[in-house]
């Protein structure tokens, strides 16, 4: 039903959501240098294309290199920088060749030099993604139309979702088949996704990753702002590519060279206590979800920041080299900075924002098809409900029979630790009963010798203190609080 009203929305909607989300601010040298960030935008200008598709390219294509090479050291462990990356805009509008002149032909080109067999996919099915990466021990899913690609890796008949979930995190992954061995996928296994693709589709593609697997949180979901060079512009950046004596596909080639002797990046002091600074603030916000009952945010933050920071270290390392003519470029230094690190967080951060956007749209428009928010009591309002419940005296029992319908299903263990917070109106002991098992029990206080009227309210109190005890609550119980308490006989008896 949510695909059928993403399917209705007019074209004029994903335009201008597509206008919303592209005109949010970004800078280019907000994550490369000057010279490098020039570079990348007569790149694009050169294919007729927009920076936003190259970055994405030329960041993603990166990191798969350096997850064939080398890992990336935290403090809990290494990681691959496996990165998941979709680019929006509408047709026509340059997607195909910036993905094919930065990622697909530098990498064939490559892999046929080095006699590497070619990991890349363009479309598969779930069967066949296994077996590839089974075989190859390494994948890189490559689309200028992502959504086709992915579409059948989403449907539960087809593959499980968590496949790609596992993929990104570097989790081993084992099929088992009925007529054949058994194909395992070991753990930190290269993997890469990059695509474009346009507005519906892209919200039928993240209406289908937002199914609680945590799959849409593993995709970075980049909007720039496309607009495409003149032709005179595209004919002056060819120019002034020609001026420089390399490539891309040389860029490629040089940065998988350099890598090659280099096991483990690390991070610089600086970058460490930011790392932990970024990682404070995520889990502050997820603890404080969980506590309130909200939502926890749906984020590889820290994950994304991590592996792009390598990417752009080992990118900016080599092409400032490139473009200062340097002929022998040694390896990059084995650790991130602090600016790589910054300039990861600054278009991490970016997408982001765009992505959270994009899925409360969504949200609204596919709201109607969903049912209600079913909240769940807390221990707040059971405790509330317990103090004013009527008579002077609760039981778990009495409790689950008579209070609000909306707490009657309120565990024994809830009913217990409401009751043990709530010495301000009342103690709680356990009385026996003949024929009976322990009974836990909620003794009100007087009203007089309340003070404190914070949780509930004087008058209310009053009402239901002098109210007629449960019918559950039986002459016995009373009899053994008022033997328990050295109360009066008639304590119970009201009216």
């Amino acid at each position: 039903m949510s695909q059928t009203k993403i399917s209705r929305q007019r074209e004029e909607t994903w335009c201008s959501l597509h206008q919303r989300l592209s005109s949010m601010e970004f800078d280019l040298q907000g994550v490369f240098p000057r010279p490098v960030a020039t570079y990348v935008q007569t790149q694009a200008d050169s294919l007729s294309t927009c920076a936003g598709y190259v970055l994405s390219s030329i960041l993603t294509t990166v990191c798969f290199l350096i997850s064939l090479q080398c890992d990336v050291q935290l403090p809990h462990g290494k990681q691959k920088a496996n990165m998941f990356t979709i680019f929006i805009g509408p047709p026509s509008t340059g997607k195909t060749q910036a993905i094919r002149a930065i990622t697909t032909d530098p990498l064939l080109e490559l892999f046929n030099q080095k006699d590497i067999a070619n990991p890349m996919l363009n479309k598969c099915t779930a069967a066949g993604l296994g077996k590839k990466l089974a075989d190859n021990k390494s994948g890189f899913i490559v689309s200028s139309e992502i959504s086709d690609a992915l579409g059948r890796l989403t449907k539960a008949d087809d593959c499980d979702p968590a496949l790609l979930c596992e993929l990104f995190s570097g989790e081993p992954v084992t099929f088992t088949f009925a007529t054949k061995n058994d194909q395992t996928i070991p753990s930190s296994l290269p993997f890469a996704i990059l695509g474009g693709t346009q507005m519906q589709p892209a919200a039928t593609l993240l209406t289908a990753f937002n199914k609680g697997q945590g799959l849409l949180d593993r995709f970075l979901i980049h909007v720039p702002q496309c607009l495409r060079p003149t032709p005179d512009d595209t004919v002056t950046a060819q120019a002034a590519l020609q001026e420089h004596n390399f490539s891309f596909s040389d860029l490629v080639s040089a940065m998988y060279d350099i890598l090659d002797t280099i096991n483990t990046f690390t991070f610089t002091d600086a970058a460490k206590r930011r790392l932990s600074d970024i990682n404070a603030n995520i889990i502050a916000d997820i603890n404080n979800a969980i506590k309130n009952g909200l939502v926890p945010p749906k984020s590889k933050t820290f994950d994304f920041v991590v592996r792009l920071a390598a990417g752009i270290h080992v990118f900016v390392y080599t092409c400032s080299a490139f473009l200062d003519g340097q002929d022998n470029i040694g390896p990059p230094p084995p650790e991130i900075d602090l600016s790589s690190l910054e300039a990861a967080l600054t278009f991490v951060e970016h997408c982001e924002a765009q992505k959270t956007v994009f899925m409360q749209v969504l949200s609204n428009m596919i709201s109607p098809v969903l049912e209600d928010v079913r909240l769940q009591p807390s221990q707040e309002d059971v405790l509330r409900a317990i103090i004013l419940f009527p008579g002077r005296i609760v039981t778990y029992r009495s409790f689950t029979s008579s209070g609000p319908r909306c707490l009657r299903q309120t565990t024994s263990v809830e009913f217990q630790t409401a009751i043990t917070k709530s010495a301000t109106y009342g103690k709680q002991f356990t009385i026996k009963v003949p024929r009976c098992k322990p009974i836990m029990v909620f003794l009100k206080k007087h009203p007089d010798t309340i003070t404190d009227w914070q949780t509930v309210n004087e008058e209310v109190y009053r009402a239901r203190f002098d109210a007629p005890c449960s019918v559950k609550i039986t002459q016995n119980i009373q009899a053994a609080v008022v033997a328990h308490e050295d109360l009066p006989e008639d304590y119970f008896r009201v009216g």
